[in-house]
């Protein structure tokens, strides 16, 4: 029988658990420009690059993440989202966009 000391006990490790896990981890505060790219590019980021993104330490660093995935050949497939169904990140004077592809 649970007594209401082990009931307590069950629930503190069970919490402890949870918070092991990440899943209620407070997404960290992002500088303004890598908040814009992230408001965007996380639509069609995997699990894995969103979880990446948002661990990375500074500014330099998310810098870089959001420079060497734009202006390349890098097309992006998001046929499900509203607007352009495929494109490219391209660098402009206000932070980066999701451009049509051309060809």
């Amino acid at each position: 029988m649970l007594t209401p000391k082990r009931l307590v006990l069950a629930f503190l490790l069970a919490a402890a658990a949870l918070a092991a896990t990440g899943l209620f981890a407070a997404k960290p505060k992002l500088d303004p420009e890598s908040e814009k790219f992230y408001r965007t590019a996380r639509l069609i980021m995997t699990k894995e690059e969103n979880r990446i993104f948002l661990r990375l330490p500074d500014v330099p660093t998310r810098r870089e993440f959001i420079e060497d995935n734009a202006d390349g050949d890098l097309l992006v497939i998001g046929t499900h989202f509203g607007g352009v169904g495929s494109g490219r990140i391209v660098s402009t004077d206000d932070g980066h966009i999701l451009a049509a592809a051309t060809h």
